[in-house]
């Protein structure tokens, strides 16, 4: 159900703040809990656009305008001894902030007109037919209610004027209550006509925009005190007022000096209209199901990278001349690369950087020029400013799943050539590798192993994740030089070891399934936290994986009992929340749980860089996830122009949904490299050139991840 976010991010944008937007089948009516700020609304049926809009910027404006004081019964209470005083509230706090919202959202206004003529005129939702109301002789507090609701129009005593200019310039909550009150005692005298007269028709009324007659522009100072009823025996009165306005019949008072009874002052047409608001509800509707992204306790997730590689140390205890082997082997091959990149950096950032650059005038004199001050205005000192470019920094998550065991090895060794360069030109980075492995738990933390692990907080209506997700801390830039270059060992002699299978690999680090969602989740804490901690100004998250996430299709519903939803299901609704950013995402066929998730972190300004690598046929992968900048999925139309750019430069960028840039690269032998020394022997003069171009074109397609990654920070800067 589309509304269900749409009108969502509407009542967000009305309200102007980041509120939580629930709707609901349990209510009947929509209202706002002002002090957790959660705007909740009943699963509106068979209503119209106009009429939906109605309803959530009334009720935005009851969030932003209306104190928790005034909300409903809090207040009544302190008005107890007024029977019905609610109505009076109700009426007169609707006119003020319906007022204020059509005064900030000029668009506001066809909507109300719109939706209040839907309610009235074709839903009757004030009773007025369904009673045979003479709108002529109400109370005044009912005409009140439907000449600010519904802009009919009445010709008003000088008494009933006062009270309509009142509220008309009414702008705060007390004056809201301060009027209620008098126009409250007005009413236990009010005389009323007899329901003869007047009009006996309400039928033929004309619905215009909400908007007053000529008396209610008058200030109160204009208005002729009512402090006597003149006599008449004339039947009516002549026409007044203008082309809405309507004859008004008036009454005879046979004896002055008779004492007006009183009665009890009620709304009829408040009542009706908070009874029938709830028919709205009625109707065939989808359930609409809200799961709560749970909180990751990070310190059970995250394997902190000095246990990982003191593991590693262990393991390959014995080995030291293939663990030097390995990092030669890396060196030989990407630092001279690393140092050119590092240099094209930093000239694309001064580049930048002057082009910032900014020359301004001050107020000193220049004593060298002014001689010059008959002929040149020139003579003042001038000063060169630079703005500060961002700072920048890199969260990368690398997939750890039984498919990456052909890709791994290339996957590790780019990850360390974007590594070496972040840290060459101080950018702040960490590298976790994601994996749900069931024995991590008890060889990370031994002293841990009797005792129940618990990933993700297992509260009601939460979703239910995988127990076995933890992220392993591979890198990063608060290492020492010999941390570093020790980790570095250790990864890089471990990539290698993935090609004899698992049983070179020790336990913990061998490869299984793809929590990519956990690590999403986990990210929406991560992520931040790693920005507040280095002080810096965007941060990028890089995910680089080779297939879909594995499912999360259950919630829990209380203790540790799961139930399983569908997000294919024609009966329900499923949308998620994460309650810390007041987000919301409905997730189906079209958008499911990764992508959904994706847009959350991108919600909190985190950009998100995908890395797929895939060894399956290039059609099969398109058709998976292939988007062309229109939002179109992969056509066969598109496949030559698609498999030319696959050819020549060994990548595909996608428009991939969730993603800020995505890019199919290649895997399997692909990934491994091809150097100059690799070059065959014996080559004559012409294959030895073709050759050579080759390899150097390869070794800037191989490192496809730094280069993106270099020309989105250098944009930024």
């Amino acid at each position: 159900m589309l509304t269900v976010h749409t009108k969502s991010i509407l009542a967000k944008l009305l309200a102007r703040e980041n509120i939580l937007v629930q709707h609901s089948q349990d209510a009947t009516t929509a209202h706002f809990d002002l002090k957790n700020r959660i705007l909740i609304l009943p699963a509106w049926t068979q209503i119209s656009a106009a009429l939906y809009d109605l309803l959530i910027g009334h009720e935005v404006g009851h969030a932003l305008d209306t104190p928790p004081d005034g909300w409903h019964d809090s207040l009544v209470e302190r008005h107890k001894t007024k029977t019905n005083f609610k109505n009076f509230l109700n009426v007169i706090e609707d006119a003020r902030i319906e007022k204020k919202m059509k005064r900030r959202y000029e668009g506001l206004r066809r909507a109300f007109r719109l939706g209040y003529e839907e309610l009235n005129q074709y839903r009757d939702f004030f009773n007025i037919r369904k009673d045979q109301m003479n709108i002529y002789t109400l109370p005044l507090i009912d005409r009140i209610n439907l000449h600010f609701k519904c802009g009919m129009k009445f010709h008003w005593k000088p008494i009933e004027e006062r009270f309509i200019i009142k509220i008309t310039n009414a702008e705060t909550f007390e004056e809201v209550e301060a009027i209620a009150e008098e126009l409250y005692d007005y009413s236990i005298t009010e005389e009323l006509p007899p329901p003869s007269q007047g009009k006996e028709s309400s039928e033929k009324i004309k619905w215009k925009e909400n908007e007053f007659n000529q008396s209610s522009e008058k200030s109160l100072e204009q208005v002729e005190p009512d402090n006597h009823i003149e006599e008449s025996n004339q039947e009516e009165d002549g026409p007044r007022g203008d082309e809405g306005g309507v004859r008004q019949k008036t009454w005879e008072m046979k004896d002055m000096t008779k004492k007006i009874p009183t009665r009890i002052p009620q709304c009829k047409t408040d009542e009706a209209f908070r009874i029938n608001t709830k028919t709205l509800t009625l109707g065939p509707t989808r359930q609409i199901l809200y799961i709560d992204l749970p909180t990751p306790n990070l310190k059970q997730i995250i394997t902190p990278a000095k246990i990982v590689n003191q593991l590693l140390s262990n393991f390959f205890k014995g080995q030291k001349s293939a663990l030097y082997l390995a990092l030669k082997t890396f060196r030989e091959r990407n630092d001279r690369y690393i140092s050119l990149l590092v240099k094209e950096f930093e000239m694309r950032k001064a580049a930048a950087k002057y082009k910032r650059t900014q020359l301004h005038t001050t107020g000193d004199l220049d004593i060298t020029k002014i001689y010059r001050y008959q002929l040149d205005d020139n003579i003042f000192r001038k000063i060169m400013q630079v703005p500060e470019g961002k700072s920048h920094g890199l969260v990368f998550f690398l997939d750890k799943s039984g498919s990456m065991n052909n890709n791994i090895n290339g996957a590790i060794e780019q990850t360390f050539v974007l590594t070496s360069f972040c840290r060459r030109v101080n950018i702040p980075f960490v590298v976790y590798g994601f994996t749900d492995k069931p024995d991590i738990w008890s060889v990370d933390f031994p002293y841990m192993k009797n005792k129940e692990r618990e990933n993700f907080l297992k509260l009601p209506h939460t979703l239910a994740l995988n127990d076995n997700f933890a992220l392993r801390e591979i890198i990063n830039s608060d290492m020492g030089a010999i941390e570093y270059h020790t980790a570095m060992m250790n990864q890089l002699l471990l990539a290698q070891q993935y090609a004899h299978g698992d049983t070179m690999v020790p336990i913990q680090e061998q490869l299984s399934g793809t929590p990519l969602n956990e690590t999403l989740i986990a990210a929406l804490e991560i992520v931040p936290q790693f920005k507040d901690k280095h002080k810096l100004d965007l941060v990028h998250t890089i995910i680089l994986h080779d297939g879909d996430a594995d499912p999360s299709n259950q919630y829990y519903t209380h203790g540790k009992y799961r139930k399983d939803f569908h997000i294919c299901s024609t009966e329900q609704c499923i949308v998620i929340r994460h309650k810390p950013s007041h987000q919301t995402q409905e997730i189906n066929p079209y958008n499911p749980l990764n992508l959904a998730l994706m847009e959350m972190i991108r919600g909190v300004g985190i950009p998100i860089i995908g890395f797929y690598i895939t060894e399956e046929e290039l059609p099969t992968v398109l058709k998976k996830a292939y988007y062309s900048k229109k939002g179109e999925a992969y056509k066969d139309s598109q496949w030559e122009d698609l498999s030319n750019q696959w050819k020549k430069e060994h990548y595909i960028e996608s428009f991939t949904p969730g993603y800020n840039r995505f890019f199919f690269i290649p895997g399997g032998t692909s990934t491994k490299w091809k150097t100059i020394s690799d070059i065959p022997v014996g080559l004559n003069r012409s294959k030895l050139l073709l050759e050579f171009k080759t390899r150097i074109k390869k070794k800037e397609t191989n490192r496809i991840l730094v280069h993106k990654f270099i020309d989105l920070v250098a944009k930024k800067n």
